[in-house]
């Protein structure tokens, strides 16, 4: 994956037309349950955030519920989701994408409190997860199956979506997700939680040139300058779709993995290494 580009600095976010209209002013601002243009899967009403440059970072917070329009997030501060937080995708169309691709900036990273996937007033269908209704989920994924607590989808089009596009034989997947500054050392991601959770993109966390592109990226010099901690009661209904690259990967509490690759080459991988 070291072929992909970072993105360019975006502007910063902005009120969607239908929100102004109501009332909503800056960003994140409140919207109802059921928002008409951008969903909300809470009674209680949710956060609302637009793509865009984000030079405070965002911090969702505790007994708060966060949506997120598609599109880039440029993140010049952490992603943080304290206790009792829960984040899941708008309904909104954002850039067209069809999701949003987290960029960490320099030191900045995603930190997923421990307690955070607080449950909601409604369930995600993981069908929801598909790019198409002809996009196929892996066989450990029933569409049918109901998740609550945190869920974030990767873009389906675009730079950032499917390599592959409509030729993916496997109908259009997510891309990516989660992009690490590759020139940034010394980071240590985190995704806590409690519950279910569903993560469908690519994550991608590699330490590799001081100038942070890809051309001439190479192995690290310590496999512990990026580092990725999945902890967490993240074996019952919880699923996370799409490869993770890294660095270092932690798992902890009772964390497991269960990969269902796609097998046509989406991204060109130099060399893929497991080690213990």
């Amino acid at each position: 994956m070291n072929g992909v580009s970072a993105p360019s600095v975006p502007g910063v976010a902005t009120v969607p037309a239908d929100e102004a209209a109501k009332g909503c002013k800056t960003i994140p601002c409140t919207i109802a349950y059921h928002d008409a243009g951008h969903g909300c899967p809470a009674s209680g009403g949710c956060v609302l955030y637009t793509a865009g440059y984000y030079a405070s970072g965002i911090t969702v917070a505790s007994n708060k519920i966060a949506v997120f329009d598609p599109g880039l997030y440029y993140m010049v501060n952490n992603l943080t989701l304290n206790s009792n937080s829960t984040v899941r995708p708008s309904t909104g169309t954002g850039d067209g994408s069809g999701g949003t691709i987290f960029y960490f900036s320099g030191a900045h990273t995603i930190s997923v409190n421990a307690s955070a996937g607080k449950s909601t007033t409604d369930t995600f269908t993981a069908s929801s997860l598909k790019c198409t209704s002809t996009s196929t989920l892996p066989g450990n994924l029933p569409a049918t199956t109901a998740i609550q607590g945190n869920v974030l989808v990767a873009p389906c089009t675009g730079y950032y979506g499917d390599p592959l596009g409509s030729s993916d034989p496997q109908g259009i997947q997510r891309g990516m997700l989660f992009f690490q500054d590759r020139s940034a050392s010394a980071i240590s991601a985190t995704w806590g939680g409690v519950g279910q959770f569903a993560v469908a993109g690519t994550m991608y966390f590699h330490h590799c040139n001081a100038s942070g592109t890809g051309v001439g990226c190479g192995a690290p010099t310590t496999y512990y300058d990026a580092k990725f901690s999945l902890s967490g009661n993240v074996c019952t209904g919880t699923y996370v779709l799409g490869s993770i690259v890294v660095d270092n990967l932690t798992l902890g509490g009772s964390s497991c993995l269960t990969l269902d690759l796609n097998a046509n080459a989406a991204y060109l991988i130099m060399k893929a290494s497991l080690i213990r």
